[in-house]
């Protein structure tokens, strides 16, 4: 929850592009698929395309990377891609 309500609050999609694209979108995805393996026992699925790398949580694969791209599109996205729901509705299906 915290991590949602820092982006809601900076309103990150207000900076320049390359920033969030090249910086925030990695260090973010890469934070909550580290967040889910430790937490929910999962793994990574590398890919070459850093938006279809995936976390693999029991039966289902989950994509830190592209939820993270979302969440800090808008402010509005901020909370309709929200970070603890992806994790919680991970941890319901795990």
């Amino acid at each position: 929850p915290a991590v949602d309500a820092y982006v809601w609050f900076r309103e990150f999609a207000t900076y320049e592009r390359y920033k969030v694209d090249d910086i925030l979108i990695p260090a973010l995805g890469a934070y909550l698929g580290l967040v889910m393996i430790r937490h929910l026992g999962g793994r990574w699925v590398p890919r070459r395309n850093l938006d279809e790398a995936h976390v693999i949580v029991g039966n289902r694969a989950f994509l830190p990377f592209l939820r993270a791209r979302h969440h800090l599109a808008s402010r509005d996205d901020a909370l309709r891609f929200s970070l603890i729901q992806f994790f919680r509705f991970a941890e319901r299906r795990s």
